[in-house]
């Protein structure tokens, strides 16, 4: 089996002596103070923010003997994402420790390339790239109507949709590794745009039930979920619970992980932060269709 070294690029603003970093861990990440020759010195991200590579941190890994292409691509997939988790928790800590507000967690396409040598010092193995995130742009509407809107929601001189920005602010976070933000976000929009359709809905369609039964339905003690499938089905008709796509199965996960942020001050991964915005487009869209 081969015996490898895996290793990307730290971003410049970090400074950390070069050491072995996790030295109880079987397979500590080791930092140096040189920059690869095969490794990108400028890498840009969404603009106009641009990383600049200064160290290199990397840990040893070993491949099955006989790989095929495609078992090959799983396994630095698989490799690249876990030296990424523990180069972004290394990242957290000097976040914290030295108060650096301007450094942020590494998504794969911002980490890469993940450049794969024989251990010790030998020659290329493989490499891994990943796409860079892309979360399309929500405007509904040629840029002709999106202009119009501009000038009317101006003169009203209203405050625009708290959704929209709040969606702005979650993709904008995703973009810069910030994954817990995106789905703190994501939940807010969840939150704000459910209840107050809901809300509307129930005084629409059950205002002659009694009273305090519409006011059980739209309280913090029915709760949010309960809420989204069986007062959905008595208010409307339609219970999120039942739509397709996996849909319910998705929301249930996001919820999951926005309270374990929430209550236990949990991580989230970049998968985290795309399901939160799928799941938080789909219920905006949701209920606008009602």
């Amino acid at each position: 089996m081969p015996a490898l070294r895996i290793a990307c690029a730290l971003p410049d603003g970090i400074n950390l002596p070069a050491d072995e970093y996790g030295q109880d861990d079987p397979l500590p990440l080791i930092i140096d103070g040189g920059s690869a020759p095969s490794l990108l010195s400028v890498v840009a991200i969404s603009p106009p923010f641009v990383l600049r590579r200064s160290q290199r941190v990397s840990t040893a890994v070993i491949a099955a003997d006989g790989l095929d292409d495609e078992e090959r691509d799983a396994f630095q997939f698989k490799a690249a994402r876990r030296l990424l988790y523990r180069l972004n928790l290394l990242i957290r800590w000097y976040r914290a420790e030295m108060q650096a507000t301007a450094i942020h967690e590494l998504t794969l396409a911002q980490a890469g390339p993940f450049l794969f040598h024989k251990d010790p010092g030998g020659d290329l193995w493989g490499e891994f790239r990943a796409s860079p995130v892309v979360v399309p742009a929500l405007v509904s509407g040629s840029a002709k109507e999106a202009l119009v809107r501009i000038r009317q929601g101006f003169a009203s001189a209203q405050e625009p949709p708290v959704e929209s920005l709040l969606f702005l602010d979650a993709r904008q976070a995703l973009y810069e590794g910030r994954f817990r933000e995106a789905v703190l976000f994501c939940w807010s929009v969840i939150d704000g745009t459910f209840n107050q359709r809901f809300e509307s809905l129930v005084k629409l369609r059950l205002g002659e039930e009694w009273k305090e039964s519409r006011e059980f339905l739209v309280s913090n003690d029915f709760g949010l979920r309960h809420k989204m499938g069986l007062g959905m089905r008595l208010a409307v008709g339609r219970s999120l619970f039942k739509e397709p796509d996996d849909f319910w199965s998705k929301l249930d996960r996001s919820y999951k992980s926005r309270n374990k942020i929430i209550h236990e001050g949990a991580i989230a991964s970049e998968e985290d932060a795309h399901l939160a915005i799928w799941v938080a487009q789909r219920v905006v869209d949701i209920m606008k269709s009602l």
